[in-house]
């Protein structure tokens, strides 16, 4: 008895869900393009309020937008809390892929700094 074969390509078409890999890689484009904004804007915003608030109170440096960015993530970073799911699996994901993708973006962040 041999098992058939099924392509993800042929499952996905009969179900009416293929888009497509030009429409998969621009979604993924435009996913990294609004995450990159977010964390400009929250930079942004926090630099901003860094130059009001803390520096003359404290005397410290101004931050540039990306070192923000950096010190916006290693201090949410430990108050991240996961959302209550019903799925056990998908706990143990976010449990486990939330600091592989918080360093991540760290990594990138410190090409800038």
């Amino acid at each position: 008895m041999t098992t058939p074969k099924i392509k993800i390509k042929d499952f996905l078409d009969e179900q009416g869900l293929w888009i497509g890999v030009p429409v998969l890689l621009l979604l993924a484009c435009v996913f990294l393009f609004i995450v990159a904004a977010y964390l400009t804007y929250n930079g942004w915003a926090f630099a901003t309020m860094w130059g009001w608030l803390i520096v003359p109170v404290f005397g410290l440096h101004l931050l540039t937008i990306p070192q923000a960015i950096g010190v916006s993530i290693v201090v949410t970073y430990p108050f991240l809390k996961s959302t209550k799911s019903k799925q056990e699996v998908h706990d143990w994901a976010v449990l486990w892929l939330r600091p592989l993708f918080m360093v991540g973006i760290a990594w990138v962040v410190k090409f800038f700094i």
